[in-house]
Parts: C-alpha cells; structure tokens; sequence
C-alpha cells in the first residue's frame, strides 16, 4: 500500500531549517521504497522561493528535479470547484484552499503545523499536525 502526503509550505520551510518537524519528515522518508510518496502544491513552490537564500532554493530544486517531491499543479476544474467550496465554507486563505483541496483530490494525508488549517479542515482530508 501506498502512503501519500501532501507538505504544507511551513513544513517544508521548517525541513529546511532543521526545524522540529524534519525529523518527523525524515522518518516517513526512510520507509520502504516506493511506499512513501511526497507531494508538494505548487504554492509551496512559490511561497518557498520568496523565502529562500540561493543555498536553500538549490536544495529545493534539487529535491524536485530528482522527483523526491511532486509538484502538484492546479490544471483541473474539479480542483477549482473544490478550493472555492473550501475558501468559501469554511473561510480558509486561498493558498490554504489549493492545497487542502489538492489533498482531498489525491487523497493523502496533508502534513502541518497550521492550527487553522489543521481545525477547518479536518472535514475534507486527513490532516496530521506537526507540533
């Protein structure tokens, strides 16, 4: 069986710091081979280039080009449909909305340290909190 999880942008932006939840991360990298597989939304892109120095976006696009990572690009109606739904219902940013509902779509397990995503949108995917 395969497990999918979608990486929030503050998890990827904490990976790269060697912050608390890289060693959660790391773990479920270290599963069998082909069991685990990692999704990034392109938000996550974006967002993560803003912030990062040129060492960190080297690493990024590495993790990328290797295909470590897959980007998840927003090319779908349904997907459209879903993110507007969630924004308008329950209030979540539209960044929040993309990436929960590219969550729901794949249907992994979209990993966090957002509070308020984590609590609004328990109801359409499962949401694993990072502390």
């Amino acid at each position: 069986m395969t497990n999918n999880y979608l990486l929030d942008t503050n998890i990827v932006i904490e990976w790269f710091a060697g912050g608390p939840s890289q060693k959660h991360v790391e773990s479920l990298l270290k599963g069998p081979a082909g069991e685990t597989l990692f999704y990034i939304s392109f938000i996550t892109v974006f967002e993560f280039l803003i912030k990062a120095d040129t060492k960190s976006e080297t690493r990024f696009l590495n993790i990328i080009d290797s295909n470590e990572w897959t980007v998840l690009y927003f090319d779908d109606i349904r997907e459209l449909k879903l993110a507007s739904r969630i924004r308008k219902d329950v209030g979540l940013s539209i960044p929040d909305a993309i990436i929960l509902s590219s969550a729901k779509l794949l249907k992994a397990t979209l990993l966090t340290r957002d509070k308020d995503l984590h609590k609004k949108g328990r109801g359409f995917c499962n949401i694993t909190l990072l502390d």
